[in-house]
């Protein structure tokens, strides 16, 4: 059984999580958990979307690690911490946990390019075409918009099957520029 949960987030769109990854006693031990999060996890990052997943688990961890599909994210290898939440809970915060983010076929194969748009482009079936020729030669993910935004732009490259990044944050009422895109040109389609 798998299980997947929307990630709510002011940076990331389009964000996935692994919630639960269940196989029955009998048939553990054969790497179907894995084959079967991995079919799943191509499905939807076929549709532009991105997938998680977070486990203590060290039989889990080791086979994540191997797999050219799967990257450790910066998150990974921290232990618990306690939120400072109204209740107190009892955090173990001597166990670690893994965080893998999944990339696919296309990451393994292809050179990565992030493309940074400042400035969407009018939609149409000639600009669908030039992103998925690019699409084609690299592993691509499109740095634009804000996390409150959609408009057709967006939606083109979604539905291309390219990653979108945040470009603009909400920081103290104004929306600026994430810093580490400050520098980066704009590129024009």
């Amino acid at each position: 059984m798998n299980s997947i949960l929307p990630i709510p987030s002011g940076t990331i769109k389009y964000a996935y999580r692994v919630h639960r990854l269940v196989v029955l006693p009998d048939y553990q031990n054969l790497n179907l958990g894995t084959k079967i999060n991995e079919a799943i996890a191509e499905m939807y990052i076929e549709e532009g979307n991105k997938l998680f997943i977070r486990t203590s688990h060290i039989r889990l961890y080791n086979s994540l690690k191997k797999n050219k599909k799967w990257v450790e994210s910066s998150s990974s290898r921290k232990t618990s911490s306690p939120n400072g939440g109204m209740m107190k809970l009892n955090y173990d915060t001597k166990r670690v946990c893994y965080s893998f983010e999944f990339r696919g076929l296309d990451y393994a194969k292809k050179p990565d390019l992030e493309i940074v748009v400042k400035e969407a482009p009018e939609v149409s079936e000639e600009l669908r075409n030039k992103l998925l020729k690019l699409k084609e030669k690299n592993y691509v993910t499109i740095v634009y918009g804000t996390a409150d935004k959609t408009d057709d732009f967006e939606q083109l490259v979604k539905s291309c099957g390219i990653r979108t990044e945040i470009l603009y944050i909400n920081s103290k009422g104004k929306t600026t520029i994430k810093s580490k895109y400050k520098n980066r040109s704009n590129y024009k389609f």
